[in-house]
């Protein structure tokens, strides 16, 4: 396993700013909003040959009030974090002055004996340099003087990073190439962090019934049953008019499609009771433009009785244009029914994605379907190969693609899709003429 690098600090002293130098792109959701990183985020980085896990987390407030559910919450995922961290680097804002919560953040990471790289960010040109100096008491030595927003010791921070990663016993195998990307989709508080947090088996995602307390895409390594897993639990994705209510809430959204473009499979979560909403059908929709590999879940399964699971597939199957296609699974997240369920199902849709085709025999098929279903005689399909795999995709080849009606183009891709029990996987088809342009 790839060793962790936590970012470790009090809120709003610059961590996400930080991590994204580190990363080289926009991943934590950065802003003057103190506490603004909820959850924390994982990010795969490359240190020459090495690799590591960056770490992002919400700020460590250690004189929160714990009563508040959401609050404890988010100071359980810091305070995990740490636990699993191999380095952190524990950040101070030196534009002000060490709190109480500094000293205590200190005395934890020393019980817990952790390699720690003390960084003094916010050490901006107009910003004075005085409560550096108040850094050694902290006992961690020399601070490294940082400015995430000014680009100041950026490349001195990775090489001390770098030289830490190398010590750490670290696995060459790139595991993210060869694993599978599932991106978990859906409404605010359908229960996508519980769903995983049932497949971890540890809360690794902030769940909680306040809607929307997942903002940043969390991104775990996991592996089951033999085979790796890169799971992706998203934001949930609101209404237009909500998402522009609030700045955090419209990155949010965009970092669940970020999400999705590298995912392989897109498990798309609906709330077994309620009835799919047009929102939930937008989701699905951004699936279909993407040619992701899609399951339809259906959560809390175990609140609803057989009349409204049959009711609820009737309108999910009525509504959703590939539902005839995507596996439906109804799940509980709560006592866990059929949650690896989903896992396997990825397995699956992951390997016909990648499937080779021969051309002989996609041929064949051609030949068959068109004397069953003959086109009419000014349109002559010539030829038909696989150009692209995950997803499948083919190159037809005919005398004037403009003529062949879409009922027959989807008629072509049902028939390839049952011969070749394309379970979940969206196939691509691309048209090419023979025909010469008149001059």
């Amino acid at each position: 396993m790839y060793p962790v690098i936590a970012l470790v600090g009090r809120p709003n002293s610059g961590k996400s700013s930080l991590f994204n130098r580190l990363i080289g792109r926009r991943i934590a959701i950065t802003t003057d909003v103190s506490g603004t990183t909820r959850d924390r985020v994982l990010e795969l980085i490359d240190f020459d040959s090495k690799k590591a896990i960056l770490c992002d987390t919400a700020g460590l407030d250690l004189g929160v009030d714990l009563e508040d559910e959401l609050e404890a919450n988010i100071q359980k995922q810091t305070q995990l974090a740490i636990d699993e961290a191999d380095l952190v680097l524990f950040v101070i804002d030196v534009s002000k002055p060490l709190t109480a919560d500094d000293y205590a953040a200190a005395e934890l990471l020393r019980t817990q004996n952790k390699q720690v790289i003390l960084v003094a960010n916010k050490c901006d040109r107009s910003v004075s340099e005085n409560y550096v100096y108040d850094l050694y008491e902290l006992g961690f030595g020399d601070p490294l003087k940082v400015s995430a927003i000014q680009k100041r010791g950026i490349e001195e921070l990775y090489g001390l990073v770098k030289k830490a990663v190398r010590q750490f016993n670290v696995i060459e195998k790139d595991e993210l190439d060869d694993a599978i990307r599932v991106a978990f989709l859906g409404r605010p508080n359908v229960g996508k962090s519980s769903l995983m947090n049932k497949v971890l088996k540890e809360d690794k995602v902030l769940v909680s019934n306040v809607s929307g307390t997942t903002r940043d895409a969390v991104s775990i390594p996991f592996e089951f049953e033999g085979e790796s897993f890169h799971l992706v639990d998203t934001a949930g994705i609101r209404r237009a008019k909500k998402r522009n209510a609030e700045f955090i809430e419209r990155l949010s959204v965009m970092r669940s499609l970020k999400a999705l473009a590298i995912a392989d499979i897109a498990v798309c979560v609906f709330d077994a009771t309620e009835d799919p909403a047009k929102q939930d059908l937008r989701v699905c929709d951004f699936v279909l433009q993407a040619y992701k590999g899609v399951i339809i879940v259906v959560n809390k399964a175990d609140l609803v009785k057989p009349q409204q699971k049959n009711r609820i597939m009737g309108l999910l199957r009525a509504r959703l244009g590939f539902a005839k296609y995507a596996p439906l699974v109804f799940v509980s997240a709560k006592t866990g029914t059929n949650v690896e369920q989903i896992l396997r199902l990825s397995s699956e849709i992951f390997k016909r994605r990648r499937q080779k085709f021969k051309t002989r025999d996609l041929n064949l098929l051609l030949a068959k379907l068109l004397l069953e279903h003959p086109l009419p005689a000014d349109v002559k399909i010539k030829f038909i190969s696989q150009v692209d795999q995950n997803p499948p995709t083919f190159l037809i080849s005919c005398n004037d693609h403009s003529k062949v009606h879409f009922s027959y183009r989807r008629y072509i891709e049902n028939q390839i899709r049952d011969a070749y029990d394309l379970v979940g996987t969206p196939v691509k088809f691309e048209f090419s003429s023979t025909k010469k342009s008149r001059s």
